[in-house]
Parts: C-alpha cells; structure tokens; sequence
C-alpha cells in the first residue's frame, strides 16, 4: 500500500528538478547576454557585429526561453495532473481500506450469526428429541394399556362365548324338543279340520293310511288350494302349505308330516 503511495510522488520530485534546470538554463543566458552587452562597448567598430549576432542570439534564446516557458507550464499541469490522480489513487486507496474494514465487519458479524443460529439449532434439536421421547413414552404407556384392555375384553368375550355356546346347547336341546314335538306326523280321521286349531300351521306331506280318498285344502278366503287324490287310485303323497284358519277336508284316514 504504502508502495504505491510513492510512485506519484516520485514523479512529481522528477518533474520539479526538470524544472530547476531549465530555469538555471534560463538564468544563465540573462547572465551571457549581460556579458556580451559590456563586450560591446569595448570597440565600436565591433559593437555592430556583436550587437547583430547579440540580437540574433537573444531572439534565439528568447524563442528558446518561451519554449522552455511552455513546456514548464505543460510541466505544472502535468504535475497538477498527477497530483489529482495521486490524490484520486490515495482516495481509492482510503475507500478500499474503509471496505475492507467494512468487509471484516460484516465476516466477524456472519461469524457471531452462524455461531447464534448453530447454538439455536442444537438447542432446538435437543428440545424436539426430548418432546419426541416423551411423546413416544407416552404411546408406549397408551399402547400397553389398550392392549391390556384388549386382552380383559377377549378374556370377557372367552366367557361370553362359552356361556353363548352353553346357552345355544340349551337352546338347541329345547329347540330340538320343539321341533320333535312339531315333527310329529299327524293322524287325521275322515272329515273337515282348521289350521291353527286343530293342527299348527306349516308345510305338510300327506300320505294315506289304508286305500286312501279324496284330499282338498281351501285357504282362509275360501280358495281352493289342492284337491288331489291319494291312494292307489291317485297319487301316493302330496306336499302342501297350510295356514292360520286354511280348511283341511279327507274323505279317509290321511298322515300329515310336519317339513321344513
């Protein structure tokens, strides 16, 4: 940094030595013009020839002088000129310092950030591990108590099972009681009967005792349901239905068999 500093400054020490000799120059030739000035009064027919070549000489370092005078303002602009970039280069150099600075102020302030989130995040993993083995204990807990459950309710399910079983035993010896009882064929003389008084309701197979006869069956409105013969002039069995107040007629003693 401090290199670079130098360098304008350097120029500008050349540009005034520059300077120097050409104003040593210029006093010089006032000084020989001033000598040659006494040298033309020594003699006069030689003060023509000195003053001629005298004024020649002047003119020459006077065009010679305004040339120098030229350059040295071109100089000073240019020294001016370098010293606007020196000071835009040392401006340039104070503003990269001053974003350097900021620079590192900005990394030192990401760093605490990154250490504070770091912190925040491990902190926040910690908490939400700690909630979930909670969260977990707990299901386990629930899990173990329903299951417990579950195995009281299959224990009692067990016993209401075996007494549902027991009470379908009973059910079925009684049931089975029943239907023996309902199964039981019924003997029916010659002669008209009602269903529902006489004999339970139900499907029937009638077959007939001896030779056999007629067999007619009217519903409860007085529709004929079957009329047939059985025997061995007819047919040896007929299946029908009865219900509540049909009317049964045999002309001979006829079986009724209780079916499902």
């Amino acid at each position: 940094m401090e290199l670079e500093r130098a360098k304008p400054v350097s120029k500008v020490k050349k540009a005034l030595k520059v300077a120097g000799f050409i104003i040593g120059a210029f006093v010089i030739l006032f000084i020989g013009f001033g000598w040659g000035s006494s040298g033309a009064k020594v003699s006069l027919n030689e003060r023509k020839l000195d003053s001629i070549a005298l004024e020649k000489h002047i003119n020459k370092q006077k065009n010679e002088s305004e040339k120098l005078q030229g350059e040295l303002e071109a100089l000073g602009k240019d020294v001016s000129s370098k010293q606007e970039e020196k000071d835009k280069v040392i401006a340039l150099i104070d503003s990269r310092d001053q974003v350097e600075d900021e620079l590192k102020d900005t990394k030192d302030q990401l760093e605490d950030t990154k250490g504070t989130l770091e912190t925040e995040l491990k902190n926040g993993r910690a908490k939400i591990d700690q909630q979930l083995k909670d969260t977990r204990t707990k299901a386990d807990e629930k899990i173990s108590a329903i299951k417990d459950e579950i195995d009281d309710a299959n224990g009692k399910l067990k016993d209401l099972q075996s007494q549902v079983k027991s009470k379908k035993g009973e059910l079925a010896s009684l049931t089975g009681q029943v239907q023996k009882a309902k199964g039981a064929p019924k003997v029916l003389q010659a002669g008209k009967y009602t269903v529902g008084k006489d004999l339970p309701a139900g499907r029937y197979v009638a077959t007939p005792v001896g030779s056999g006869s007629n067999f007619v069956v009217w519903d409860y409105g007085g529709d004929l349901e079957v009329n047939t013969i059985l025997g061995s002039n007819g047919t040896p069995s007929y299946t029908f239905e009865a219900d509540d107040e049909y009317t049964i007629q045999t002309e001979a003693t006829v079986r009724l068999t209780p079916i499902q």
